[in-house]
């Protein structure tokens, strides 16, 4: 039978042993818990790398069918003139024959317009704006303007996969450059945006240079860069305050902004 202090010492025992127990249960519980949060933390790497990689491919099948889209619409405009150009050369030989002097003029300036368009139309290929994304962007832009009743001209004379910048970059300044430009454009008089993309030879540099005619004659070229600065009710005016947040990370970019009497115009540099 047991005495009074037996009873202590197995009371002491048993509380001994589920202190044991439970200092055990616990630790395999936070062993448990940190291989949790292990396979927690490989799970949502892997997912965000899909999810990357998802984004990147969903990029690209967009740039692929801009890009297919445009180029359609550039075949289908030459092969139309090419399949009309007879007709139109009979069409100026009546003209001639009858010595509708007046008549040739106005019918030859149908012509040009549309030649024009065409040798526009003829810039948006992959051989010469040789970076799919850029490609896609400016075609978009294009046909945007285009819809608006802008005339946007654009010329390329430089390899765009050789310039010394990063293109994701790039084709963020390009389309807020872009959009800008288009709307200010579209709310101007005379309707125009003027694209040039070259390099510059004598200072080892190539050049961006977007230029859109403007209705607003008291830009302030300083202020339009401020954060949350907008001429615009509706506008979040951030746009051009994130182009001088990726010129000031690089030491070889220089953005140049100028207004006129007919042209609002930004100039980017990018030293080689």
């Amino acid at each position: 039978m047991l005495n009074n202090a037996n009873w202590l010492k197995l009371y002491a025992e048993i509380l001994i042993n589920c202190q044991t127990l439970f200092n055990e249960t616990n630790v395999i519980l936070f062993i448990s818990l940190i291989f949790c949060n292990i396979f927690l933390l490989i799970s949502i790497i892997m997912l965000v790398s899909k999810t990357r990689d998802l984004r990147k491919a969903n990029n690209t099948l967009h740039h692929e069918k801009n890009l297919y889209n445009n180029l359609s619409n550039s075949y289908d405009s030459v092969r139309g003139f090419k399949h009309d150009f007879s007709n139109i050369m009979q069409s100026i030989g009546g003209y001639l024959s009858t010595d509708d002097l007046k008549g040739l003029k106005n019918y030859y300036s149908s012509v040009f317009d549309e030649c024009k368009t065409l040798n526009k139309v003829s810039v948006l290929n992959k051989d010469v704006l040789n970076s799919p994304p850029v490609l896609s962007l400016v075609s978009e832009k294009y046909y945007k303007a285009k819809e608006l009743g802008i005339d946007f001209n654009i010329e390329v004379f430089t390899d765009l996969t050789q310039m010394n910048i990063d293109i994701y970059e790039f084709t963020r300044m390009l389309g807020i450059f872009l959009d800008n430009s288009i709307e200010a454009a579209a709310n101007s008089s005379k309707k125009l945006i003027n694209i040039i993309i070259m390099k510059d030879l004598n200072n080892d540099c190539d050049l961006l240079i977007v230029e859109n005619s403007y209705f607003d004659k008291s830009i302030d070229t300083v202020k339009i860069f401020n954060k949350n600065f907008s001429t615009k009710p509706k506008n979040s005016g951030i746009g051009l305050w994130r182009v001088r947040k990726i010129i000031n990370k690089h030491s070889n970019l220089i953005l140049k902004t100028s207004v006129n009497d007919n042209l609002f115009r930004h100039k980017l540099i990018i030293y080689r």
